[in-house]
């Protein structure tokens, strides 16, 4: 078989020129080359530099900051104002090139700095065109990409650098709204709209500011905060100056379809939203009343909804916490419904009962005119409102929301709710056996409930032993509860106790009694615990009456930090001690609050150390969700 011969070799020039120069073509170039990116970033700074008054000044980064290339430092003639903004420079080859694409990240970085950031690309004619980064608009857009290209809207003239220095000087006003007030405020419009809806839309908007004195129309009385309303054929921007500001948009026709006065009323509800940064809280909460009757954004647009009600509830108006109630879980077309209730679980105290009363009857009322599940959900919600103070009724609910949905009793939260209601008025025995119903159906949060009840019926070793099935519990209490009962329990050598409360009441009266002598008829009365602790505190035996005294008490700060005091005296176990130390603190925190802090601030007992360590301990206590009622839909708790 004939061999295939070997192509002969092709030998390029610059290889030739390798051969003849003795050198390869890498070795040729035994200098740096500077990158193509380095020359266009020169190109951009001295362009940039070239355009901006020789009263302003330039300093580049010396290493890239998270996309911001340069900060500009503005200055009055030699004065300094202190004004300043960032600069993110770029260079293109192409003439009237006037895009920039930004990574997310990096847009986001921009949006949450103090100070705003200007976006600068010089073209191949050396043209600047830029944009404010905080400006930048996502609307419409796939959510989740890694980056976005946005059109720069400006090309620099000779009106460009007092744009910019008011941009900037908005920027600052608008972090202290309270030190700039009056604010300027102005309506445009861009012609799409009939003149006639814009002139109502304009009377409703005033209407709903009058009154107001943070806000003006004299321009000659403001100082630098400015505030633009823009209305547009589809959307209605509300911007301070310097910053994102926002915009309403209407997805499904053109805002003269419908009437003005809701417009007026989003776009009330929207400022309120802008101003809220600035700490102007009258004004945020005025602008939330007069926007409450007609806003079609509150129960439809969750952020703005969250917002409203936040406001409402911190500022305890029940008035508005009602209206805006009837605005949007009765009405059964908005879409998060539940979030007024939801949140008021939060924070339920601040209210006051009879707002929440008044609002879980109207729940109910609600869903006697409805069928079905829906119907059982509103029940089951009201009697989850009002279950602290009126168990009574929470009990009837409960029961009403059970007919209407048979369901709920297969449920083991149903039965937990309804054992916590019980328990509260002080049924133990019916608590009990809804508790028990609960943790056969798998409900992991009845079981410190249920031995909870086993403790205040007398059934310790019992109690100990449900205690001691717990799983993913974040209410340390329970924890400490099981601690302290296993060591009284061996202490007074009880497993079980018919508890004779009245007796040991009557016992502390009088003179010469013991706390042991109390603890015999009682042993979870907690003014025996503290007698007895003190009794035995000289003896260094006082630890576990002194923990369970805190315990079973609940919420007396004094009681837990007497039993950190006395656990760090007696115990002498380094690992036990710290185990303890930090088991007291994070129940003391979780159970008092703030009151436990401003004890360990404010106590002469407690060393520097001691009172650094424990604080340190203080900020990585868990979040215990366990004691504020929630609101389900579809079995579900809700959460925003």
């Amino acid at each position: 078989m004939r061999k295939r011969e070997p192509k002969p070799k092709i030998f390029t020039c610059d290889w030739l020129a390798g051969i003849f120069c003795g050198m390869s073509s890498k070795q040729r170039h035994d200098k740096p080359q500077r990158p193509k990116s380095h020359r266009g970033e020169d190109i951009s700074k001295r362009v940039f530099e070239s355009q901006i008054p020789d009263t302003w000044t330039y300093e580049a980064k010396s290493q890239r900051e998270y996309g911001i290339d340069g900060i500009v430092e503005i200055f009055d003639h030699d004065d300094t104002t202190g004004l300043t903004f960032n600069v993110q420079l770029k260079s293109v080859e192409r003439e009237s090139a006037s895009k920039a694409r930004i990574k997310t990240s990096t847009r986001n970085y921009m949006k949450d700095l103090a100070v705003p950031t200007l976006v600068v690309v010089v073209d191949g004619s050396s043209t600047v065109h830029f944009g404010w980064a905080h400006l930048f608009d996502l609307y419409g857009r796939k959510k989740g990409a890694a980056s976005y290209t946005f059109e720069l809207p400006s090309i620099w003239n000779e009106n460009s650098a007092t744009e910019i220095e008011r941009e900037v000087r908005g920027a600052r006003a608008a972090l202290a709204l309270r030190s700039n007030l009056p604010i300027y405020w102005t309506i445009d419009e861009d012609g799409s709209l009939p003149a006639s809806w814009v002139a109502s839309f304009r009377v409703s908007f005033e209407r709903g500011l009058a009154g107001s004195t943070e806000l003006t129309r004299r321009a000659d009385e403001a100082g630098w905060a400015t505030l633009k309303i823009s209305l547009a054929s589809d959307a209605i921007s509300i911007r301070l100056r310097g910053t994102p500001g926002g915009v309403i948009h209407s997805k499904s026709a053109a805002l003269d379809m419908l009437p003005p006065n809701f417009w007026a009323a989003d776009t009330l509800l929207g400022l309120a939203f802008e101003l809220a940064r600035g700490g102007l809280d009258v004004l945020v909460l005025a602008l939330i009343e007069k926007s409450i009757p007609e806003s079609s954004l509150l129960g439809t647009e969750p952020e703005l909804t969250a917002f409203a009600i936040s406001r409402i509830v911190e500022a305890g108006r029940g008035d508005l916490a009602i209206a805006l109630f009837e605005r949007t879980y009765v009405s059964q077309s908005s879409p998060h419904r539940e979030m007024l209730p939801m949140m008021i679980g939060r924070d339920h105290g601040r209210l006051g009962d009879q707002a929440l009363i008044r609002m879980a009857e109207r729940m109910a009322e609600h869903a006697s005119s409805v069928e079905g599940r829906p119907a059982a959900e509103d029940f089951y919600n009201a009697a989850n409102m009002i279950r602290k103070f009126d168990r009574a009724r929470a009990l009837e609910l409960y029961e009403l929301a059970a007919q209407r949905f048979p369901t709920y009793r297969k449920r083991g939260y149903w039965w937990r709710e309804r054992g916590s209601a019980f328990f509260e008025s002080g049924d133990e025995r019916e608590a009990a056996k809804a508790y028990e119903e609960a943790v056969r159906l798998g409900e992991k949060a009845a079981v410190p409930l249920l031995a909870d009840v086993y403790a205040v019926l007398g059934d310790y070793e019992r109690a100990v032993k449900t205690w001691d099935g717990m799983r993913d519990i974040t209410r340390l209490l329970w924890v400490e509860k099981m601690q302290a009962l296993t060591a009284l329990m061996a202490e007074l050598s009880l497993t079980s106790q018919e508890r004779d409360v009245a007796g040991a009441n009557a016992l502390l009266e009088g003179s010469n009694t013991t706390g042991l002598e109390v603890l015999a008829l009682d042993a979870l009365n907690v003014q025996g615990l503290v007698l007895a602790a003190s009794e035995l505190s000289e003896s260094g035996e006082s630890a576990t009456f002194g923990l369970a005294a805190a315990a079973f008490a609940v919420s007396e700060p004094d009681l837990w930090l007497a039993a950190l005091f006395a656990v760090q005296d007696e115990i002498e176990d380094m690992e036990t001690r710290a185990s303890l130390t930090a088991g007291i603190t994070f129940a003391a925190v979780q159970e008092c609050g703030e009151s436990f802090r401003q004890l360990l601030l404010e106590s002469d007992y407690v060393t520097e150390d001691g009172r650094q360590f424990l604080l340190e301990q203080i900020d990585q206590v868990p979040q215990d969700d366990e004691r504020r009622f929630v609101v389900r839909i579809d079995g579900k708790v809700v959460n925003y």
